[in-house]
């Protein structure tokens, strides 16, 4: 498997251009759904989250924008880091855009509004932020150990197979550092939207 237009690769952050809007087009969309993945230095993928297959295209945002999307490689050295990295990007490529749309399911909603502080004026005034299902206040499902004490052995095979134990994952603990000093400066500066969902009962998300 090999990653096709990759426009940014560092140890911590992998941007990948799924495609290009038209030479009108003044949106740009950045979709970030969590997942780790690896590549070498000929973007072949040489380490994925389980189950993993990379997006061609998609769909909602329609033909006329610009779209990326993002992976946090297994060096990724955090959530904080990444996000970083990520704002410098947005300050330097996509300034020019009408508006920036960050789209983060999960990790990436955290993620994309811990970056907001590192946002210059020109481009904090284009962001909107869609944040889907992000722990603000952490999750006990990262918690590899803790949260498999809560389960069946079915549900402990498959939890352990599905989830993998990187310092992204770590970063959304409950008490984690990412989590107690998550930075919410310049957010009331932008438009921001969430979306949000619950566990299955199955899972005992109730504590």
């Amino acid at each position: 498997m090999v990653l096709q237009k990759i426009v940014h690769k560092s140890s911590n952050l992998i941007i990948q251009q799924l495609q290009k809007g038209s030479t009108s087009s003044s949106i740009a969309v950045v979709v970030g759904s969590g997942h780790s993945v690896s590549v070498d230095d000929r973007n072949n993928v040489t380490f994925t989250d389980p189950g993993f297959r990379p997006p061609k295209k998609i769909a909602s945002y329609g033909t006329d924008c610009t779209l990326f999307t993002i992976y946090y490689p297994k060096t990724c050295e955090g959530l904080d880091v990444a996000g970083k990295e990520l704002a410098e990007f947005i300050n330097e490529n996509l300034n020019f855009y009408r508006k920036i749309i960050l789209h983060g399911h999960s990790k990436c909603g955290c993620c994309f509004v811990n970056l907001a502080q590192w946002l210059d004026g020109w481009s904090l005034l284009r962001t909107h932020i869609i944040t889907v299902s992000a722990p603000f206040k952490g999750t006990p499902v990262a918690d590899i150990q803790g949260f498999s004490k809560k389960l069946n052995a079915i549900e402990k095979f498959f939890y352990r197979k599905i989830f993998s134990d990187h310092k992204v994952d770590r970063d959304i603990c409950p008490d984690s550092g990412f989590i107690s000093n998550l930075n919410w400066h310049n957010i009331n500066k932008l438009h921001i939207e969430h979306v949000v969902s619950k566990c299955a009962p199955s899972l005992n998300p109730k504590d």
